[in-house]
């Protein structure tokens, strides 16, 4: 099994910015959500396989919040490859699968944990 620890950057503002209103300067703090961790099972068996099993020990270590997804669980379709993304729809795929929830969640995750079986030598999906 791979596990792979990836640091997505923060897109969120900073904890505190200062606007300039006639010549005073007023301090408002954005109410950000709990720091939060992703970690992704691409294992086929998912939660009773032994890549959750050596996920889970790893996951209790971490200090943060984390949220754990199971890809066996999720209705996720490969790319059909036919450039819809690109031509019709710019930067937004037409399949509705569970992806699109996914990707909103590791684009907000302060830490990514990829963790695959491998098979064949290579990486499932």
């Amino acid at each position: 099994m791979n596990l792979i620890l990836a640091r997505v950057p923060s897109v969120l503002p900073p904890r505190r910015t200062q606007l300039v209103c006639s010549r005073r300067k007023l301090q408002t703090p954005f109410a950000h959500p709990a720091p939060m961790n992703l970690a992704i099972n691409g294992s086929p068996r998912g939660a009773g396989g032994i890549t959750a099993l050596i996920l889970r020990p790893f996951l209790e270590g971490m200090e943060k919040r984390v949220e754990l997804i199971h890809t066996k669980d999720m209705d996720i379709r490969p790319c059909q490859g036919d450039f819809v993304c690109w031509i019709r729809t710019p930067g937004k795929c037409h399949q509705d699968d569970d992806m699109r929830a996914v990707l909103e969640k590791i684009a907000t995750a302060d830490v990514l944990v990829l963790a695959t079986p491998l098979y064949v030598d290579g990486m499932s999906g």
